[in-house]
Formats: C-alpha cells, sequence, structure tokens
C-alpha cells in the first residue's frame, strides 16, 4: 500500500503496482458503483488516476450529460 504522502494523481496506475487482477475488481467497482461500461485496457492504459476519474465520469450513466445540463440550465 501507498501512503497517501507518496501518492500522486499525476502519476500512472501501474507506478503503483496496479496488476491486471487488481484492474478487473477496480473496472467491475466502476461498473457496479458509478454505472462506468470502461474496457479493462482503458482502466489500465490511463495515464493517471486523474485520466481515468475523467473517462469514468463520461462512461458513467450516474453523471448527467452536457447537454442535458444546458437544457436544465436554459430551461431555469
Amino acid at each position: 500500500m501507498v501512503p497517501s504522502a507518496e501518492f500522486d494523481l499525476r502519476n500512472p496506475p501501474s507506478a503503483y503496482g496496479l496488476d491486471s487482477s487488481v484492474v478487473v475488481e477496480l473496472r467491475n467497482w466502476l461498473f457496479a458503483r458509478l454505472q462506468a461500461d470502461l474496457s479493462i485496457p482503458k482502466v489500465l492504459q490511463s495515464a493517471s488516476p486523474l485520466v481515468l476519474a475523467d473517462r469514468t465520469a463520461a462512461r458513467s450513466k450516474l453523471m448527467p450529460k452536457a447537454d442535458l445540463v444546458k437544457e436544465v440550465q436554459m430551461a431555469v
């Protein structure tokens, strides 16, 4: 486990020893909790946790889509 003080959100997941079995668990968790359907290579090849978070938000069915947000803002 990496101490939080040493964890840098700009480093790739591989820098912290993320292997394929952990990636599968992470991908399944993202799908179950955030309804984000990401491929295992997309998770494994993310440039950083920040990029993975962005990809997850973009694919999550729980996040409002940009067009919908604009429609709601215009209606108010």
